[in-house]
């Protein structure tokens, strides 16, 4: 069964109930399965695996959703490339939904794991946003550099650190993927995957680091001042478990 047809019949399962709720719901569904069929197109339900379907919530989503929100304050008259993208908790919602009907409706032994990723990423997900969000708000008002969606670098180039060495031979700026493993009030312990050095501290600003938590992925541009390592561009943010 292919995504549309287990769409119809989904929509339909659900139109049963005719009361102002459920018609509330059945536009949520729908809003969120053309976002679904805009990443993955009309495929096989089979080949939506575990895997995908987090690389859909926890990277294009929260690039997209990301971007969405930085047109919407900023009056950025660009057309979205996703006219109706959902709020992430609906979102989560309403795949919940639809991943446990064509679970229970056609026995589909990738339905659990499926629906663990989507549990997970309910309380990921918006925060991932939320830092995305916090640091291209800091970094635009303090003058610095953003570049969303393109810059640093992007998973389907594998990423990349670049790293800039002073005259002592000591390494000054730093640039990739960096793994949050441990948050001291607004010092940041992270992990560089390409490297797999870890760099202590990083600073953040107060109003950022409230919302870091371990294990988030966030794509960062740093220099080393004695203070510290302080940011100076970023990519995206991303939830945690993520790959790189």
């Amino acid at each position: 069964m292919n995504l549309a047809q287990a769409q119809s019949l989904f929509i339909a399962a659900l139109a049963k109930n005719r009361d102002e709720e459920n018609h509330l719901a059945i536009a949520d569904c729908l809003q969120a399965l053309e976002c679904l069929a805009t990443y993955f197109g009309n495929v096989r339900i089979a080949t939506i695996t575990p895997e995908r379907l987090r690389d859909f919530l926890a990277r294009w989503y929260v690039e997209e959703a990301t971007i969405k929100t930085q047109r919407r304050n900023t009056d950025f008259s660009i057309t979205d490339s996703v006219p109706h993208l959902p709020d992430a908790e609906i979102l989560i919602k309403s795949l919940i939904a639809f991943f446990n009907w064509h679970g229970e409706s056609f026995n589909d032994p990738l339905n659990q794991q499926r629906l663990a990723v989507l549990n997970e990423l309910q309380s990921t997900l918006r925060r991932a946003i939320a830092i995305n969000l916090a640091l291209s708000n800091y970094l635009t008002t303090r003058g610095g550099a953003i570049q969303f969606p393109e810059f640093l670098t992007s998973f389907e180039a594998g990423g990349h650190s670049e790293y800039d060495v002073g005259a002592n031979g000591e390494v000054c700026a730093r640039e990739g993927y960096f793994r949050i493993l441990r948050i001291d009030g607004e010092k940041v312990e992270a992990e560089e995957l390409i490297s797999e050095t870890r760099v202590f501290p990083i600073i953040f600003p107060e109003n950022i680091a409230r919302w870091l938590e371990v294990a988030y992925l966030i794509n960062l541009e740093i220099v080393h001042t004695p203070e510290g390592w302080q940011i100076t561009n970023c990519g995206f943010a991303y939830p945690p478990n993520t790959e790189s």
